[in-house]
């Protein structure tokens, strides 16, 4: 499994900008209909903010990974976040958010959708990533560098 395999360019979101957990999440959620139309950002949103009510999808100092099951879909999906100001995500006030690896999977599909999960985890562990994909000028660079780690990782 490759992260290169569920992304996008066009679910590459650079410069977000969002007040808080809720706006983050519609942010991302609108870009996902230009590649999947069949899930509107509507029932996008609702997933996300109902798997977050749950938990906090922060898993370490400024990297978030917000994930939730969308009826509809035929595959998964990651919608890549980047704000370079930082968002204040759920309880993270004090440390915002500066990257989201959005899941989106369809139902049924629950261990690829946990294999996806470890396979953000195991990247975002690896030294520079989370550097290099904040400080990337485009969706084309930001997939040459989730790419370049991708391929270091089996």
């Amino acid at each position: 499994m490759r992260l290169t395999d569920y992304l996008d360019p066009a679910l590459v979101v650079l410069g977000l900008s969002a007040e808080g957990t809720e706006d983050t999440l519609a942010q991302l959620a609108a870009v996902f209909p230009s590649v999947v139309p069949e899930a509107s950002p509507e029932a996008v949103t609702a997933a996300l903010v109902k798997r977050e009510q749950v938990h906090t999808t922060v898993i370490t100092p400024g990297v978030a990974i917000p994930h939730g099951t969308v009826e509809g879909l035929k595959r998964m999906h990651v919608i890549l976040g980047i704000s370079p100001g930082g968002i204040p995500f759920c309880a993270t006030k004090e440390d915002p958010v500066h990257v989201f690896f959005t899941i989106l999977s369809p139902a049924g599909r629950e261990a690829e959708h946990i294999k996806l999960l470890a396979r953000v985890s195991r990247l975002i562990g690896h030294p520079g990533f989370i550097d290099d994909v904040r400080t990337a000028g485009s969706p084309d660079d930001v997939l040459a560098v989730v790419a370049r780690v991708d391929q270091q990782h089996f």
